[in-house]
């Protein structure tokens, strides 16, 4: 009994934090038939990040235009 309760409370944990990591998807512009998503913004910021730690000193808007303007490039 207290295995199939242990049982039944790990699935539904599973069931709630999957949900919570969910995140809604953006497009932000459209370069040469190329789509760019708030996603790829995302990924291009811890890319830039591995490549220069300083850049942790912009501003969030800052840092949000740089990653944009490195993708479209």
């Amino acid at each position: 009994m207290k295995v199939k309760k242990l049982f039944t409370y790990i699935i539904i944990s599973f069931l709630l934090l999957n949900n919570i990591k969910a995140q809604e998807i953006i497009i932000i512009s459209k370069v040469d038939n190329e789509i760019i998503t708030n996603v790829d913004i995302e990924t291009e910021k811890k890319y830039l990040l591995l490549l220069n730690n300083n850049l942790n000193k912009l501003t969030e808007k800052e840092f949000f235009k740089l990653a944009k303007n490195s993708l479209v490039r």
